[in-house]
Parts: C-alpha cells; structure tokens; sequence
C-alpha cells in the first residue's frame, strides 16, 4: 500500500464509498446498497443529505477502523486521472488537493 500523506482535509470523505467485502466486515458500517454498473447491487457508507459521509464530523469518526477503500484513497491519483473528474465524479477540492500533493 503506498503511503499517502493525509493532512486530514477530508476531501476523501465527500465522495460515496463503497465497501469492500474481501477487507471490510460490511456490518461494522453504517450503510446502504448502490447500484453499481458492472457488480449489481454494493454496499456503500450511508451518506448525511449534504452528501458527506456520516462518519464525518469534523473530522473522521471511525478514523482507526476506517474501511479499506479509505485507507488506500489517493487524490493524487485521481488528479493524475482529470477525466473522471471531467464526467462530473469528482469535485474540484479533489482535484486541488492531489495537484499540491504531486507538485
């Protein structure tokens, strides 16, 4: 896993997350089920209606046991990646973020 040196922006938190069931007991987490494109039915954090993760709040709650896709999330990577940004997936503070990280 490649170090990703987080300054807690939580920017990651602003995006829907979904859970892995090869590394995440799905039932440790507040969550709901999405349709995904090619897997049918995942489960996904539950969201607050501004669309943040409910498990921010200032900060991440569960920042310790946080589920895998947020400990491998890596906005330079999705900055390296501007077209997901470009189909209107991403937000801009993402994108920022992983431009100050790459310089």
């Amino acid at each position: 896993m490649t170090y990703v040196p987080c300054n807690g922006c939580t920017l990651c938190c602003k995006l829907q997350t979904q859970l892995n069931r090869r590394y995440d007991d799905i039932d440790e987490y507040e969550h709901t089920w999405a349709l995904h494109p090619e897997r049918g039915l995942v489960p996904v954090l539950k969201r607050k209606p501004n669309g943040d993760c409910v498990y921010l709040d200032g900060g991440c709650t569960i920042y310790e046991r946080r589920p895998h896709t947020c400990r491998v999330f890596d906005c330079r990577e999705v900055y390296a990646n501007r077209a997901v940004f470009r189909a209107g997936e991403m937000v801009n503070e993402i994108i920022e973020r992983g431009r100050e990280l790459t310089g």
